[in-house]
């Protein structure tokens, strides 16, 4: 409230109004909002100042202030036991203000500091004894620790076992036995034997989990990939176990009652939930009675941001056990989620336990080894309640515990048989991957191929080089601080750091021996200097105090070290804010990753080599050094720890890795190696070599050399030439790996055979097949260079599949995907066996190779589209290949005509032929080929001549690589091909087209094979004469004849019979001059008819040359169709034996496009302007159309002589016969008409009961206007006028002949609206949606949707409503809120229900009350963000849906803006903002080639 008040008053100062002008009815109105007992404070302190504003504002302040001090005491206030709810009340964390007063008046009884009693290092490092008599000494309470009272008159209680003592004279906490402080172990201690093959390895470590993405560290990312990629997946737990343990939970079975009746389910307790959960599939069989909606956030396990919250409803089941008849019935309120875990194993309970357990009533089947599946989680909010107070404890096996459902096992024992451990995977799920995870997913995908944007220039190495210091042969670093102001927001979290650590410490001493190794990793960090231990003195800092949890990673993929502590540096303290906030990331000085592999496959000699503990060799400044303490325990024992190096875990550290090696390698005098540890280090691995064994091995002392100047030492060292490896065992004997399969940033290298491998990895036999499990075993998949990617392509085109499908995350894959995906699953196996030669051209150095080329294929097809490189070399008579690298792209969902996929498999390999060039440092000749004749052809012209989508990616194309590099190949020749289509493991395994390339580029007469192929681009049919390369069938055909270039189905014979006489002329086949003649006409004709169904038709016209019948899955397999005499698809049809000419009962079959639109037109200004009836009829009898009725309708919609036309006829007077006349001349022309409107002259109502006697029943209804109302009839007067006018100019008295002249006039709306398709108005019940409604609906709309935030409210409104009602049109109401992103995709689909949308509408307006006009300096973003709601958000929410949602059937997105945005109004810069950031949206789509305007 305070804060509110004062941006109010400082919003009236800014504009000139002091407090003095309104602070006398400001001030009461204040204190009559605020409780009594602040009223009663005021008024001791303020009399006299009833109008005194400042002086309330003041008086706010320091109450405040009060409150915030006395609210850090609450919970050392004494606490009884009758009063429970004392300690169950909620708690308000206290503000930063109250810390700081706190801790000026706070201090120590024992030390005398500025900390509490409580948190004394001087007693806590005593034992539990000498803790007492500290106490004693310094005469303090044992029970709270002050020293104004003594225990018998204080009530406090021991917050660990409610005994009548302090917390740290707690011997249920701390023992009876506590010894006091920590010593370290001696060496002996402290040895450990060396680790056995059977380690032991955490249940959580990323290796454990098969088929589940993992969230790696801030700081393990910046090492690049691990072992297995990962991705972000907000699950909650995920858990794949082998131990020897058995593990049982505590499930149920239990009757679920709702409006569907009763239904069987499993229920899980679970204490360490807060809420229950009931999964979808359960509410939509059961039926439960739904209560409310609740915004629920969820987050990762380990992960600490939260995934945003989500609307869930929260429904009401009744329960009751199945197992147990003695059970009672319980409601239950649950919040439903899509799916709760995956199916849990659960093992059999030995027979011995049952019958030591007793005669129990169960509540599930604990028999049998079975998976089950949870449909209801029990959290705390109903545990208790369902859980009663029996309980049977077993010494070594499960507990039995009592509920209402019956007795449920826990717990777990040792398996004694022997065997293989029992192996389980479980999966918690509470939401779905969001799309930004998706999108994180894919990037490694563009590596090479997309640009990189530059970071922006910071000062951040300038302050770095300022303060990097080089002393006792180590470097010195500064943490590098946002700012002053961030560096001064970090506070001490020393309180939650010690929980933490107290968890982590319970957990290790389940596990000795990972106890132990994990204290032997802290003791040698401790030897080694990289931490100490904080003395007293300094135990509290002038500078930032941070304190880091940390826990144990097991890899046992690990080489050297097995086990290793990991900080986390974004653990938040008590304001919110952790180290990572504070610290800046810095610029990515990493070098490309996949440009390191690509450059260290080019020598004839490896070598591989890692910098021992990079981070720990850089000092950290003394005055940073308390940012990075920590807590070290063991036993009872607590360490303050902190690093005096850059510890592996804030955000920071590799910037300050990376960029203290760069700094050294820029004061070393420049060299190869040099250049060599700049280009290929990746953090702190670095991989290179040489041609020779003398170079690599003088590299290898070059290198030592240099980085041992600046305190670092290379270890780990491998090479592939035996020689170089024994100079260096004997060199450095213990740092050269012996290990024959390393990893070399990601990938497996066996350095004997000098080739790389990949290892795969298991999946279970009985593999759940759902979108998720398969999202997570592709983002396993490991593969930068692509070796495996047409097998990996196969797998995402399996999971677009799955995503188009519409199923659930966790739902059942479709039987058909499920198969293709267990297929893919199994090839894993033959991946394994693959080995790729890691050197280019095996014994060729690199260095002397001659005549090296880079050739690059692009491909595409509906599922995707990739690009792979080779290098060629001459070998002799022939050419050798090798595979270099290659990517791809699954196609957009929204459809994309093939053409274009082409072009983007072009400019794909374009983007990849230029950081190959760039990565090798290449400057040699290269080519690029495509299969595709139209992409080719894009690419060699003019940018500029073609649209926006073509125009610029050929303009980056040609920006990439030169035009004239560019060929065209035969599809089956292009090795791309398999890219786009996928490949099982076993057809890649053995593919040499993939990794050595097309066979005509390798043949000793590869170059004038290569030259046929060129002439095959000019020349296409000369590919025909070729007998090695031969077209592929699925070839993509061009039309050479682009009808759409004309308006008249004659001028495009007459044009094409002309390019055929000129084609006549070049071959001397007929030389004919003058007029065209018929037959000339119709061989153009039939020319046009073959084009257009060879376009369409391809497919089905190559089957039928082949003798093959058309495949049941063609959309004119019904028809029978077959190619007539003249080489035309006809329909067979069953009218053979009839008298019927040969088009008739064959007719030509003609695909739905522009040139049967031309046909059709031509026929209905033929049959003058005929119906639709009439056309379909006369067009049959040669032509069967598909869908001729549809453009039928749109011929005759689209003819302007057919909207409206205006019969005038001349009669000599207006009497009755003349009248009677004119009409019935008028009915046969036009025929009898339904309505007649007129005005009330005379002539007329007789005239109306003379038609009555002569037309009956069939009589026309009269409609006459209101009596003396002629501007009623306007709308007839002035076409009337009009003609009349255009009649008095053109006839002369001497033209007396004309005597009754009939003239059409014409009138036709611009803009027509289909009646199939649905438009969306948003905000249309204004006055201004209303009347673009009734725009819609005039021009033919039958379909609305409307949103509103109110509904109809008034009688304008309610009669528009009924309006369009009468009309016929369909009218929906809408009030969900397109601001919203789901408002706004539920929306879309509603309309989709209805039918294709054809123009979405935004008029949404900001209210006058939300407007919040003000100056630009007084504006908050929160008004910024309340007025760009309704119009920003809701526009940026319509593009994105719509791109996503809507095809090419949408015609209008409209948006509407305002003035304000061009001009600009005072005060209203907000307002502006969202409208000019409309018509930026509405630019943008026209650039895309997408319907936008912006009025």
């Amino acid at each position: 409230m305070q804060d509110e008040l004062l941006a109010h008053v400082r919003s009236l100062e800014s504009l000139g109004i002091s407090g003095e002008k309104y602070g006398f009815f400001l001030t009461p109105v204040i204190l009559s909002r605020l409780p009594q007992d602040i009223r009663m404070e005021w008024a001791r302190e303020g009399e006299g100042k009833e109008s005194d504003l400042d002086f309330l504002l003041q008086f706010l302040k320091r109450e405040l202030q009060r409150r915030e001090r006395s609210d850090v005491f609450r919970g050392v206030s004494s606490a009884s036991r009758d009063s429970p709810s004392s300690e169950t009340r909620y708690k308000s964390p206290p503000t930063v203000s109250a810390l700081q007063a706190a801790s000026k008046e706070s201090h120590c009884g024992f030390c005398g500091k500025g900390h509490s009693s409580g948190k004394c290092w001087d007693v806590l490092r005593l034992s539990v004894n000498e803790r007492h008599q500290a106490i004693s000494r310094a005469k303090l309470c044992f029970r709270c620790l002050s020293s104004d009272h003594f225990a018998k008159k204080c009530r406090a209680l021991c917050s660990y076992c409610r005994g009548k003592h302090h917390e740290m004279c707690c011997k249920s906490k701390w023992g009876a036995k506590d010894t006091g402080i920590y010593q370290p172990p001696t060496h002996s201690e402290a040895a450990v034997a060396k680790p056995q093959q059977s380690s032991v390895r955490s249940d959580l470590t990323p290796e454990s989990v098969p088929f589940v993405p993992q969230v790696p560290m801030p700081s393990e990312r910046a090492r690049g990939p691990p072992d297995n990629a990962a991705v972000i997946s907000p699950v909650n737990v995920s858990l794949h176990s082998k131990s020897h343990m058995y593990k049982v939970l505590q499930t149920a079975k239990v009757m679920v009652f709702g409006e569907k009746g009763a239904v069987e389910a499993t229920l899980l307790f679970d204490s360490g939930s807060d809420r229950s959960y009931i999964s979808s599939k359960l509410v939509q069989r059961v039926g439960p009675k739904w209560k409310s909606t609740e915004s629920l956030s969820y987050s990762s396990f380990g992960v600490s941001v939260g995934s945003g919250e989500t609307e869930r409803n929260v429904y009401e089941v009744g329960l009751q056990g199945s197992k147990c008849s003695t059970g009672s019935s319980c409601i239950l309120q649950a919040v439903e989620v899509p799916v709760i875990c995956a199916q849990l194993s659960r093992p059999k309970v030995p027979h011995e336990f049952m019958q030591n357990l007793g005669p129990l009533q169960f509540a599930d089947d604990y028999e049998d080894n079975r998976q089950v599946t949870i449909d209801i989680l029990v959290g705390l909010d109903f545990y208790w309640s369902f859980v009663k107070q029996g309980m049977v404890r077993m010494s070594n096996g499960p507990v039995a515990q009592e509920t209402h459902f019956g007795w449920v096992l826990s717990g777990s024992w040792l398996n004694k048989g022997g065997h293989q451990g029992y192996s389980a995977s479980q999966l918690l799920c509470l939401n779905d991957i969001p799309e930004q995870a998706l999108h994180k997913f894919w990037d490694l995908e563009t590596v090479g191929i997309r640009s990189i944007e530059k970071p922006p220039v910071d000062n951040i190495l300038e302050r770095f080089s300022a303060s990097v210091q080089f002393s006792d042969n180590r470097y010195t670093v500064a943490l590098p601080w946002k700012s002053d102001v961030d560096r001064s927001r970090l506070l001490n979290n020393e309180a939650l750091a010690m929980k933490r650590t107290d968890r982590q410490a319970n957990r290790l001493s389940q596990d000795p021996k990972l106890e132990k190794q994990y204290n032997k990793a802290l003791v040698e960090m401790e030897e080694s200097g990289v931490i100490e231990e904080v003395p007293n003195s300094e135990l509290v800092s002038p500078y930032p105090t941070y304190y880091m949890p940390h826990r144990p990673v097991v890899r046992d993929s690990s080489v050297s070290t097995k086990v290793r502590p990991v900080f986390d540096a974004s653990a938040k303290g008590v304001n919110g804010v952790s180290l990572n906030d504070c610290l800046d990331e810095g610029p990515c000085l990493l070098p490309d990753l996949v440009s390191i592999l690509l450059r260290f496959r080019r020598w004839q000699i490896a070598l591989v080599s890692d910098i021992t503990k990079a981070f720990l060799q850089i000092n950290v400044q003394i005055e940073d050094r308390d940012a990075h303490r920590f807590f070290w325990k063991i036993g009872n024992n607590v360490r303050v720890m902190r690093f005096t190096r850059v510890p592996f875990g804030n955000c920071a550290s590799p910037f300050l890795l990376n960029a203290t090696v760069k700094h050294h390698l820029s004061r070393v005098p420049p060299s190869h190696t040099v250049d060599e540890l700049r280009e290929n280090l990746y953090v702190d691995d670095w991989l290179s070599g040489a041609d020779k064994e003398g170079d690599a091995f003088a590299m290898f002392t070059e290198a030592q050399g240099i980085m041992a100047s600046a305190g670092m030492h290379l270890s780990k060292w491998k090479t592939n030439s035996d020689l170089v490896a024994n100079k260096i065992f004997k060199e450095s004997s213990g740092k050269y790996l012996e290990s024959e399969s390393i990893k070399v940033l990601g990938l497996g290298w066996q350095a004997s055979s000098d080739s790389f491998d990949f290892t795969g990895f298991e999946v279970p036999s009985d593999l759940y097949v759902t979108k998720r499990v398969v999202l997570s075993i592709i983002a396993r998949m490991f593969d930068p260079l692509g070796f495996l990617t047409p097998f990996i392509m196969k797998a995402k085109i399996i999971f677009q599949q799955l995503w188009q499908s519409g199923v659930g995350w966790d739902e059942l894959a479709p039987q058909e995907l499920r198969e293709d995906f267990l297929h893919w699953v199994e090839g894993l196996k033959s991946i394994c066996h693959l080995c790729i030669e890691r050197r280019y051209f095996g014994s060729y150095a690199w260095s002397s190779l001659q005549g090296l080329e880079v050739h690059a294929f692009g491909d595409a097809s509906e599922k995707g589209y990739g690009t792979v490189v080779y290098l060629r070399i001459p070998v002799g008579n022939k050419y050798r290949m090798s595979f270099v690298m290659a990517r791809s792209r699954v196609a957009p969902i929204k459809k994309v005509t093939l053409p274009r996929l082409e072009l983007l498999g072009a400019l794909l390999t374009a983007r990849t032929v230029g950081f190959v060039m760039k990565a090798l440092s290449l400057s040699v000749t290269y080519k690029c080929w495509t299969d595709s004749m139209v992409a080719l052809s894009w690419i060699k012209g003019d940018p500029s001549k073609y649209k926006t989508f073509v125009g610029n990616r050929v303009r980056e194309i040609h920006q990439i690589v030169d035009p004239s590099c560019w060929n065209h190949c035969p599809g089956k020749g292009n090795p791309a091909d398999l890219i786009t289509r996928g490949a099982f493991a076993h057809q890649l395994v053995k593919s040499k087209h993939w990794f050595e390339g097309p066979d005509w580029l390798q043949e000793s007469e590869g170059t004038e094979r290569e030259e046929a192929v060129l002439a095959s681009a000019s020349h296409p049919q000369s590919v025909k004469e070729m007998k090695t390369v031969k077209p592929h069938q699925d070839e993509e055909v061009s039309n050479p004849f682009d009808v759409k270039r004309w308006g008249t189905l004659t001028k495009a014979v007459r044009v094409v019979s002309f390019v055929l006489r000129f084609v006549d002329r070049l071959t001397h086949r007929e030389i004919r001059a003058g007029c065209l003649i018929n037959d000339e006409l119709q061989r153009a004709n039939t020319v046009l008819i073959k084009s257009v169904q060879r376009e369409v038709y391809h497919s089905e016209i190559v089957a039928l040359r082949s003798g093959k019948n058309v495949a049941s899955g063609s959309s004119i397999a019904k028809l029978t169709p077959f190619l007539g005499k003249d080489d035309v698809l006809r329909v067979k049809g069953r009218l053979q034996l009839s008298d019927l000419s040969y088009d008739e009962k064959h007719p030509v079959i003609l695909p739905k496009g522009y040139f049967s639109w031309l046909l059709i037109r031509s026929y209905h200004l033929k049959l003058k302007h005929a119906g639709v009836e009439s056309l379909v009829s006369n067009l049959r009898n040669r032509y069967y159309v598909v869908g001729v009725r549809r453009l039928a309708k749109s011929v005759k919609r689209n003819c302007a002589p057919c909207q409206r036309a205006v019969h005038i006829e001349l009669v000599d007077s207006l009497s009755v016969q003349d009248f009677l006349l004119s009409f019935r001349r008028f009915v046969a022309r036009r025929g009898l008409p339904v309505v007649i409107y007129s005005d009330n002259a005379k002539t007329f109502a007789k005239g109306q009961t003379k038609l009555l006697e002569l037309y009956g029943s069939e009589c026309p209804t009269w409609k006459f206007i209101a009596p003396r109302a002629p501007w009623w009839g306007g709308w007839w007067e002035k076409l009337v006028g009009s003609v009349k006018s255009a009649l008095k100019k053109s006839l002369t008295p001497a033209k007396t002949s004309i005597s009754r002249p009939n003239q059409l006039r014409f009138s036709k709306p611009r803009q027509s609206c289909d009646p199939n398709k649905v438009y969306l108005i948003v905000g249309g019940l204004g006055g201004f949606g209303l009347e673009l409604a009734n725009w819609l609906v005039s021009r033919g709309c039958k379909k609305l949707v409307i949103t509103t935030r109110s509904g109809i409210k008034h009688g304008y409104q309610s009669r528009c409503f009924h309006h369009w009602l009468s009309r016929s049109v369909v009218v929906e109401l809408s009030r969900l809120d397109v601001s919203k992103l789901s408002d706004c995709n539920k929306v879309l689909r509603q309309c989709q229900n209805m039918g294709p949308i054809g123009g979405i509408f935004n008029l949404a307006m900001v209210r006058k009350s939300v407007l919040k006009d003000a100056l630009l300096d007084n504006l908050t973003p929160a008004d910024f963000q309340e007025v760009c709601k309704p119009k920003l958000e809701a526009a940026l929410n319509l593009d994105q849906a719509t791109r996503r949602l809507c095809g090419p059937e949408l015609d209008w997105f409209v948006m509407f803006s305002s003035v304000s945005s061009g001009r600009g109004n005072a005060g209203q810069s907000n307002y502006g903002f969202a409208n000019s950031a409309m018509e930026r949206i509405c630019e943008k789509r026209t650039e895309d080639q997408l319907p936008g305007t912006c009025l």
